[in-house]
């Protein structure tokens, strides 16, 4: 049986000095001439030191050009080295200990639910134990910046839901003096009709129909909802600027408006409409709050007289009146009025 062909090494390059003979081969060669040339320089007697020499230079040739079934001498040397020194007998002894799955001892008795129940808590117990006392012996590491930024925040969110609510906010109606009548009733004004005069033989035009009795009504007063919007819509509110605001990060543009907005009570109002008018009545923006309650403008404004007018369902918003000068402005806290 013919045996299969040796596959190349092709991985590595091989250098080659003349013909097929490389770099290795020339070294063995050059290894085996060294050592006959060293024995032939030494004084023993010729009939040890000829036989050394021809082997010396007979080993380089070998190494370098005489395989043996295909393989280089020298893998041949090192497989009879391993195979001298591995172990070629094996000794199987008994031992002493048993292995733990060979040890199972079925319990006599079953447990009841009751028990049951206590050693399974008994286990929870030892384990929050431990991993307590675990916990415990850590060293505690260096607070990064970004998780202390985030644990204020936590804490100012936490504060701002546990805060006394705020008493809500009455407002009086806006009395208009009226004047009443003299008799709480309507009076009907009679117009007298004129005088008749005396007849003469002189001829006069007839005399104009006497007028027909008016009767006069005084005006109804205007409604009061109507002018409280209107006292509201001429007078603007100051915002309210807070630096406490659980807001990630402060605003650092100038004209850039960011807020909060809150009921009376002071929780957050989710999907509120903001609004923000030029001084010409124009609007320049609308956003509108998150479920934090949080709205914000996307690009700065210009300077100039701004209103806000906040449109949320079921609460009533002043309107605020914002005043821009190129300046970074602080968050600012909206509270709905009723």
């Amino acid at each position: 049986m013919n045996q299969h062909p040796i596959p190349q090494n092709i991985s590595t390059y091989q250098f080659r000095l003349i013909g097929d003979m490389t770099l290795k081969q020339f070294l063995q060669i050059v290894v085996g001439l060294g050592i006959a040339i060293a024995l032939f320089k030494t004084n023993l007697f010729f009939l040890l030191k000829w036989p050394l020499i021809f082997l010396a230079v007979f080993s380089g040739f070998a190494a370098a050009f005489l395989p043996i079934q295909e393989r280089p001498l020298e893998q041949w040397l090192n497989a009879f080295l391993k195979a001298i020194y591995a172990p070629t007998q094996y000794l199987w002894g008994k031992g002493h200990e048993l292995p733990q799955y060979f040890s199972f001892v079925p319990h006599a008795s079953v447990l009841t639910v009751d028990e049951m129940k206590t050693l399974s808590e008994m286990a929870i117990t030892k384990k929050r134990l431990g991993l307590s006392s675990y916990l415990q012996t850590l060293s505690d590491s260096a607070v990064s910046p970004l998780d202390q930024a985030e644990a204020d925040q936590i804490t100012r969110s936490i504060k701002l839901f546990s805060t006394a609510p705020t008493p809500p906010l009455t407002l009086k109606p806006l009395e208009v003096p009226v004047a009443p009548p003299a008799n709480g009733v309507p009076k009907m004004v009679v117009v007298p009709a004129a005088a008749p005069t005396a007849v003469t033989k002189t001829t006069h035009p007839a005399p104009a129909p006497a007028p027909r009795p008016q009767t006069l009504y005084p005006a109804p007063p205007k409604p009061l909802h109507t002018l409280v919007k209107q006292t509201a819509a001429s007078t603007g509110v100051a915002p309210t600027e807070s630096r406490d605001l659980p807001f990630p990060s402060l605003p650092t543009i100038p004209n850039t408006i960011i807020g909060m907005v809150l009921d009376p009570v002071g929780r957050l109002v989710e999907n509120a409409i903001i609004e923000i008018r030029s001084s010409d009545g124009l609007p320049v923006r609308a956003t509108k709050t998150n479920r934090l309650g949080q709205f914000a403008s996307n690009t700065p404004l210009k300077n100039g007289t701004y209103e806000l007018e906040i449109d949320a369902p079921g609460h009533t918003f002043a309107i605020i009146k914002l005043d821009l000068r190129g300046q970074v402005i602080q968050p600012l806290k909206i509270q709905a009025q009723s």
